[in-house]
């Protein structure tokens, strides 16, 4: 482009018109449409050959067992011990999915897959992160299984949902499948690891209010022995009324922490699922879409902003080196310094074409 001829001494250069940067965007029109064109059709290219992802989904409400909801709860209140609500919390279920141990369960895992090729092995096979040390191969795929699995929860209704996206529809759903296992069985080795615990804190409670009944029952029979006639006794009358109440009090407990007892030995062995399926993950898995039309797009635009900035750097260069007595100098100097660098370099060019 030509450079406009420069307006009278002391004068305010013109300020530039629309006219004027448009006729920039000509100037370098193949810049400008090329490169956008170019990007946007690589990208859209390069999104129509990425594989497919196929998400997974479930979505489970954790149950309290009975010995949490039942005459246990009535006990531990009591007794003054606390119930561990938080350990059967939505949160608790999104934490323990995210967690080492069921991250590596689902790793190790063997799957096999049918789509879109017949396949066999773990996660760090079927993702090809196989290596010399297991345990690093087995990190690094439970921290690639982290980024394709999602888990959301509402605290409201107390469902957790979890997502899995794979290349594979078969594989996404197993691995929820496994995921579901884990958790399960997870929360039925702690169900049943408490109640045991329940049991036997409860039997011991149980002989000692069965010890402590006992004695209070004796204490009335010899109350009976030594006071046949009380009845004209105001006395001896508060004082049976006062023994029949700690044998009332004595025989709840016992009654109570009997049946407490009865339950935490049934949960202790209890092996039926302890969380409740909203929606399954089989046949679960969905198609994803590429977002070809939206990644191009962005693509374009993306490129037109930086061809259009390349195009104003290049008209700004260019008019530098026109107007810039500096430039000249920049030149003579640049000349000068490649013709030391070809005397110091001895397999530069003319050297090699001298003696050749």
């Amino acid at each position: 482009m030509t450079t406009p001829a420069p307006g009278p001494s002391g004068a305010k250069p013109a300020q530039p018109t629309v006219w004027a940067h448009a006729s920039v965007l000509l100037y370098h029109w193949r810049l400008v449409v090329g490169l956008p064109v170019l990007v946007a059709v690589v990208v859209g290219a390069i999104s129509l050959v990425l594989p497919r992802k196929y998400k997974a989904s479930a979505s489970f409400v954790p149950e309290e067992s009975p010995v949490q909801q039942g005459t246990l709860s009535l006990v531990a209140s009591q007794l003054g011990i606390g119930t561990r609500s938080g350990a059967t919390s939505p949160l608790f279920y999104a934490d323990l999915l995210q967690s080492r141990d069921i991250m590596h369960g689902v790793v190790l895992t063997s799957y096999g897959v049918q789509r879109p090729s017949p396949r066999q092995g773990n996660l760090a096979q079927l993702w090809q992160l196989t290596d010399r040390d297991t345990a690093r191969a087995v990190d690094r795929t439970a921290k690639r299984l982290q980024d394709v699995t999602s888990v959301r929860t509402d605290r409201n209704t107390g469902i957790v949902s979890l997502d899995v996206t794979t290349d594979s529809p078969d594989l996404s759903e197993q691995i929820v499948e496994r995921f579901l296992a884990l958790v399960s069985d997870f929360n039925l080795r702690r169900r049943q690891s408490q109640a045991h615990a329940e049991r036997e804190f409860t039997q011991q409670r149980l002989a000692e209010a069965r010890a402590a009944l006992d004695s209070t029952e004796n204490g009335v029979k010899r109350f009976f022995e030594r006071n046949r006639q009380f009845r004209d006794d105001p006395s001896l009358v508060l004082q049976e009324a006062s023994l029949q109440r700690q044998v009332a009090l004595r025989q709840q407990l016992f009654v109570t922490l009997s049946q407490s007892y009865a339950a935490a030995e049934i949960e202790e062995v209890r092996d039926t699922p302890v969380i409740s399926l909203v929606e399954s993950p089989e046949g679960s898995a969905v198609r994803l879409s590429r977002g070809t039309v939206l990644r191009t797009i962005a693509a374009f635009f993306v490129a037109l902003l930086a061809s259009v900035a390349g195009a104003y750097a290049r008209e700004y260069l260019s008019l530098s080196r026109a107007s810039s007595p500096d430039y000249a100098r920049f030149q003579a100097m640049l000349s000068q310094a490649q013709r030391e660098a070809s005397r110091a370099w001895p397999w530069s060019g003319s050297e090699r074409a001298r003696r050749g």
